[in-house]
This record gives C-alpha cells, structure tokens and sequence, in this order.
C-alpha cells in the first residue's frame, strides 16, 4: 500500500431533501441555510454573500464526484432534521459548509486546509475567535472521525458526515462509485486494498455512530453496507490480484 495515498474515507450523507435537485435549486436551498446562520450569528452579510458563492464554486468543481454540492446538502438535510439536538446550530451549519471546502484527493491534509480558510473566513465576517475555533475543531474532527470537543454537537456532526454509510442499497454503491472515480488517478490494486483498509475500520467500530439518534436510524443498514462492500472487494482482490 503506497503510504502517500489518503484515506479515501466517506463523508456525510443521507436521504436527499428532494431527489434529482438540479444544481440551482440545490443552491437557493443552500443558501436559505447559510444565510440563516450567517443572521442568526449577527455576521457581516456582504462578506458573507461573498464566501458562500465561493464555497459553491468550491463544491461545483468538476473533479468532485461525492464530496460536491448534493453531499453538502445532504448533510445540512440530516443536521436540519435532528436541529432538537443540536446545541449551537448555527456554527454546526458553518462547519458543515466548511468542513470539505478543500477536497483534493491527492493531498492528506485536506481536512487542515478547510479548518484554515474556515477560520479566515470567519474572522472576516465578525466571528468570535471562541466560535471559530469550535468551527475550527469541528472541521479537524473529520480527519480521523473522532471527537475533539466534549461538545455533543461533535458527535452529531460526525455522524452526519457518515449517514452516507447507513443509506439504501442503491445509494450506498452510488456513493462507493462516486468515491472511486475521485480516486481514478489511483491504481485497482491499490485502491482496493485501501479501500478495504478503510471501510474495515468502520465495520470494526461498535457502535458505528456516537449518537443514539443516528445509531437507531441507521446503525443497521450501515453494517449490511459496510459487510456488502467489504466482501466485494475481498472477492475483486482474490480474483484479480491473488
């Protein structure tokens, strides 16, 4: 396995607010949400406007084929559903906004790139240096997928970055395809025994989600998608490369 290959791990996502939303209709949804949080933390709004067209550029590049737009919505859509348990909604949506704004699949310090320009971005729109760091952290967070806040709304958010791993059958192996053709610089055999690294790693956590809410919605379907890929790569690793 070469060492220089990241963790071509799953981000957040879930079922769609509406399915086949074309990319316009995507983004005035998206931008209801962030404009919301942007007032509802007293922010700079002309600033503001200007950040959130460049994080939809951002999300729109054409080498992104899981980590775009619809996955970003996907997961506001999970964090607006369970909103009840969220503490301070607002800087959770800014992270969730942030938290992929640099995605490139060759580098390994995507999830420090995206923390930064968060934290850029934020001050110049008025934040409180406190609530940038917790942005900030929530963001780091998603490198290994391990809390760094004693915070609950921690654990929310990374569950909602792997509610992808609980979706239906259908969208689970549309996502897995997605991954792979992010990945397509890297080699089959290579980015099968990675993958198989990975999702592993997954499979062997219990429980897969921190919280009660995401484990009764989706613990189950997580570990039949998990055991379904993972068996497919053994087989396709056994038939081509043993």
């Amino acid at each position: 396995m070469m060492v220089s290959i990241p963790d071509p791990t799953p981000g957040p996502t879930e079922d769609k607010i509406t399915p086949n939303n074309s990319k316009d209709m995507i983004v005035q949804q998206l931008e209801v949400c962030w404009t919301g949080a942007i007032i509802e933390l007293g922010l700079k709004r002309e600033p503001a406007q200007e950040a959130f067209q460049d994080l939809v550029s951002r999300y729109s590049d054409s080498s992104r084929h899981y980590h775009n737009l619809q996955h970003l919505q996907n997961m506001l859509s999970f964090l607006e559903e369970v909103r009840s348990s969220v503490v301070r909604m607002p800087l959770v949506t800014l992270a969730a906004f942030d938290h992929d704004a640099v995605y490139d699949s060759k580098a390994k310090d995507n999830e420090e790139q995206s923390a930064l320009l968060a934290e850029e971005t934020l001050r110049e729109l008025g934040l409180p240096e406190d609530e940038v760091q917790f942005v900030s952290s929530l963001i780091m967070s998603t490198k290994k997928h391990h809390p760094l806040l004693k915070s609950s709304d921690n654990k929310i958010f990374l569950d909602a970055d792997l509610a992808i791993l609980g979706s239906d059958p259908e969208d689970y192996i549309k996502y897995t395809d997605a991954i792979r053709q992010e990945y397509a610089w890297v080699d089959a055999k290579t980015y099968l025994n990675r993958r198989l690294s990975v999702m592993s790693s997954f499979a062997e956590r219990d429980p897969i989600y921190f919280t009660e809410i995401a484990r009764t919605r989706f613990q189950d379907q997580a570990k039949c998608n998990l055991e379904a890929e993972i068996r497919s790569l053994e087989a396709q690793i056994a038939q081509n490369y043993e």
